[in-house]
């Protein structure tokens, strides 16, 4: 469900050759900087999941739950887990998307969700917005990163940018 996450670093070089030597092990490779991020291989099954879990540090959970809840139903997702001041949000029972509160937040962090359609998209940028989240890029094709690339951006109560994504050609 989780389709990429981009981490914005202070050292590109060391942080490239971090990742290199951490990510092969896993059979992944990277093809290269893109504007400043570095990307890994995708799969050409998207039945594949390599990363298991994703945990924000947020500044108010109660805030953040609210937002979560409704911008994240329209992609099947529900409140799962809440385990020693942890939230867990997920599908079919299996909890990959972890908010905490802590005193140091995670800043600017992109994380963005896998639709199998783009009314999905579309739907999940509308619920996020009327939960309060900020307006970071509407619904539309990206072709700057392919063809087919059809996502949504809202900015969380945290200014971390959550994206609803569709790869698939309509």
């Amino acid at each position: 469900m989780i389709d990429h996450v981009v981490l914005n670093v202070s050292d590109l070089k060391a942080s490239r050759a971090f990742y290199e030597k951490t990510l092969k092990p896993l059979g992944m490779d990277l093809l290269g900087d893109y504007q400043g991020y570095i990307r890994s291989d995708r799969f050409d099954s998207r039945e594949v999941t390599m990363i298991d879990h994703v945990v924000l540090n947020v500044s108010d959970l109660k805030a953040s739950r609210a937002f979560y809840e409704k911008a994240l139903e329209p992609l099947g997702m529900d409140l799962l887990g809440d385990y020693q001041g942890y939230i867990g949000f997920g599908k079919d029972r299996v909890s990959f998307f972890w908010l905490t509160a802590r005193k140091e937040t995670s800043q600017n962090v992109h994380v963005a969700f896998g639709c199998e359609e783009r009314p999905t998209v579309d739907a999940f940028y509308e619920a996020a917005m009327a939960a309060g989240g900020e307006d970071n890029g509407g619904p539309g094709v990206r072709e700057i990163y392919h063809a087919d690339y059809y996502g949504a951006f809202v900015l969380d109560p945290d200014g971390n940018n959550i994206e609803a994504v569709c790869h698939k050609k309509q």
